[in-house]
């Protein structure tokens, strides 16, 4: 049990310090680069590069969410269980006992917190990166509310998580989820950026990130990415005017920030509803 607590300390502290060097260090990348593409390009070659930026959104959505959700996110769990005395040996909302690390559970959380986690934030993302600001440090404040607003408020800072009942103090579990929430969604963009910038270089490296695309066997994921990619690929001259003009830009813009009101609205509720309960 102690060398279970030093693994997921130090893996922490060093994800944490890994996490906040590239959200700094790329935090004024261009989230999105000149793409070498038009609309009179060859739909085989608008096809890979499609896919390419696709390939580096899920691949940064995977490196975040394994590095954050998953990694610190398992630290969080034990700073949490160090806190809370009483919660020792009961089972929180997912089946797990506070103060047990076990080889399976933590791998099990990597997987399908921080993974999972990680790629679904992803296709959201896709979704909406147009519309968000066009530096990587904004874009992923902006991200972290509407990730920590929707994903959050409903399972890490869900009010009905039988997890409050049992952490001690309340403070600091929910100010460690928002926390974790913002890191995630900084080190996403920034290495989202980062790596769209590789996906517009010429070279044979880009195909490093095909193998990205394997993600789209996801049901909810494969629909964002079989649409991105069918646009970019199919899309005539009018139908990229449409999308780049400024009207389209205005309104996206104007969606994704009522978005964001209302998922900052959300989350600030779940946060207090946990804190008076």
């Amino acid at each position: 049990m102690r060398l279970g607590n030093v693994v997921v300390v130090g893996f922490g502290l060093i994800s944490i310090v890994i996490a906040g060097f590239v959200s700094w260090n790329w935090r004024q990348l261009p989230l999105k680069f000149p793409s070498l593409l038009t609309a009179e390009s060859e739909r085989r070659e608008r096809l890979r590069q499609s896919i390419r930026t696709v390939g580096g959104v899920f691949t940064a959505g995977a490196i975040a969410g394994v590095l954050v959700l998953g990694v610190v996110g398992r630290l969080v769990m034990r700073i949490l269980g160090a806190t809370s005395g009483n919660a020792q040996g009961q089972l929180t909302d997912a089946g797990e006992i506070v103060g047990e690390i076990t080889f399976g559970g933590s791998f099990a959380f990597l997987v399908f917190v921080g993974l999972g986690g990680g790629i679904v934030s992803a296709a959201g993302y896709l979704f909406i990166r147009t519309w968000l600001p066009a530096k990587a440090g904004l874009a992923g404040l902006i991200f972290g509310i509407l990730v920590i607003g929707t994903l959050g408020v409903s399972d890490a800072l869900a009010p009905e998580n039988v997890d409050f009942a049992i952490l001690r103090p309340l403070w600091l579990a929910v100010l460690l989820i928002v926390g974790t929430g913002f890191l995630f969604a900084t080190t996403f963009t920034a290495i989202a950026a980062r790596l769209d910038q590789f996906a517009q270089t010429k070279g044979r490296g880009r195909g490093l990130l095909y193998p990205a695309f394997i993600f789209g066997a996801i049901a909810p994921v494969g629909v964002v990415m079989v649409v991105h990619v069918a646009l970019r690929t199919f899309g005539d001259k009018k139908f990229f005017a449409v999308v780049h003009g400024t009207a389209s830009r205005t309104l996206g813009r104007i969606i994704v920030a009522a978005g964001t009101a209302v998922t900052a609205f959300l989350a600030i509720s779940a946060a207090v509803d946990i804190l008076t309960a």
